[in-house]
């Protein structure tokens, strides 16, 4: 039977030894490896998700400015066609929809 100090010996001799502690730096590698890994899937899904929501903000603020833009002329009594402003901010609000949903046909 094997005696626990002779055992906790030969654990020792193992782990102080070259190849003991080249077998401890590659699992302590391949830990950092798969942590790093994880971390990177983890950063992606938060970017995608952040995108998403800078898009709809922006979408937003610029809906709003056309919208405004029109409301002002017809407080001002002006001609109907859209100042130069107005539409730069509903063009911009149509690509800002075609960047959220890609797949969106107009049928």
């Amino acid at each position: 039977m094997l005696q626990p100090t002779a055992f906790l010996h030969g654990v020792w001799a193992l782990a102080s030894s070259d190849r003991g502690l080249a077998i401890v730096a590659i699992v302590v590698g391949l830990g950092g490896v798969l942590r790093g890994d994880w971390l990177f899937h983890k950063l992606y899904k938060r970017e995608k998700q952040r995108r998403e929501v800078q898009l709809r903000e922006a979408n937003t603020v610029v809906q709003s400015y056309a919208a405004f833009s029109r409301a002002l002329q017809g407080v001002s009594l002006s001609d109907k066609q859209l100042t130069k402003n107005a539409a730069f901010a509903l063009l911009s609000s149509f690509r800002l929809q075609q960047l959220l949903y890609p797949n969106y046909t107009p049928d």
